[in-house]
């Protein structure tokens, strides 16, 4: 029964999470089975179990390559007319999601401060804010990330 509280109904490995939850609600069915006199014992008590470690691959296709990411940053770039500013707004929206791997939360609250960008190399953005929703600032989110200048 524990073998197959790990697994999905398709036959795949079910994620850590899951497998918990399901393991949870089989130990509080046991106990209570025991309470009510259904069962003399625990019967898992002297079972060892571990959560089956999930392994997710990235599907190359569905991951951008940097020739379409350049392509992307070209289009958006001209979205918009020139002063408003709409397309290098976001321009640099998406290459921070790209070359810095941050969220879009992350990436709408990076201001010039916030980002340390040699002339050649690597540079890196301080995160201290996320802005999870439009018009309104996050909750203090601290960190660091690397990426390319």
């Amino acid at each position: 029964m524990l073998q197959a509280l790990r697994l999905k109904q398709d036959g795949t490995v079910a994620a850590a999470e899951t497998q918990r939850r399901k393991r949870t609600t089989l130990v509080n069915s046991v106990r209570y089975a025991i309470e009510l006199g259904r069962l003399r014992a625990d019967p898992l008590a002297h079972v060892s179990w571990r959560i089956t470690e999930t392994v997710q691959q990235v599907d190359p296709r569905v991951v951008v390559n940097p020739a379409q990411a350049r392509s992307l940053l070209c289009a958006v770039s001209y979205i918009g007319g020139y002063e408003r500013a709409r397309g290098r707004r976001l321009v640099g929206l998406f290459a921070g999601m790209y070359y810095a791997g941050l969220r879009p939360a992350e990436a709408v609250a990076v201001t010039l401060p916030d980002c340390d960008l040699p002339a050649t190399g690597w540079g890196s953005v301080v995160l201290h804010a996320t802005r999870p929703s439009v018009g309104k600032s996050g909750p203090t989110a601290g960190g660091t990330t690397t990426c390319a200048a």
